[in-house]
């Protein structure tokens, strides 16, 4: 028999870790958050074989096989100062033996790529735990429209979709007491 190999690395999350995420849609973390990795091996490995995967952010992530299979995944958690806009493998290596069920171990493995084996190939994954550095500067009050106008600079550092920053608003966070009567209205 042959020594086992990584046929592909992917991540399970966003679809209940049942297979690997389509990469039609990207999908972006940001500081503090985590989502699975997982490698499927060439053949079944022994419970307790680990290697680990080096991201292009500089993380490190131990893969284990949780039981005899082909299957080995670990979790990605999201650090400040990381920023990427397609996540991808830079190197694996061999954290414990990754024995087959017949004894074979290699001595090296290296990460799949291309189409539909590749990390950065099968996922769209974005990363990007800069904190924004928005500033407000002016807030008005328009009584005829009943609307805010918020002015700043450097809203783009807000993650949000178009020039509305409303849906980014904590409204438990903003109180105005309109009429003076010691209650937000």
């Amino acid at each position: 028999d042959t020594v086992p190999g990584i046929l592909k690395l992917y991540s399970t999350t966003e679809d209940g870790g049942v297979a690997p995420v389509a990469d039609s849609s990207a999908v972006a973390y940001g500081l503090g958050a985590t989502f699975n990795v997982t490698a499927e091996m060439s053949e079944a490995v022994l419970a307790g074989s680990s290697i680990t995967v080096t991201f292009g952010t500089g993380t490190n992530v131990v893969l284990t096989a949780a039981e005899n299979g082909t299957l080995m995944s670990g979790t990605y958690t999201v650090v400040a100062g990381q920023t990427t806009a397609d996540l991808g493998v830079t190197g694996i290596s061999i954290t414990s033996p990754v024995y087959d069920v017949y004894g074979n171990n290699p001595n090296e493995l290296t990460a799949p790529t291309g189409d539909g084996a590749g990390f950065s190939d099968i996922e769209d994954i974005e990363i990007d735990s800069t904190a924004p550095t928005a500033t407000i500067t002016e807030v008005a009050y328009d009584v005829d429209e009943g609307t805010f106008t918020i002015s700043g600079t450097n809203f783009n550092t807000i993650n949000r979709t178009g020039d509305d920053i409303v849906d980014q608003l904590d409204r438990t966070k903003v109180g105005w007491d309109i009429d003076k009567n010691g209650t937000n209205s």
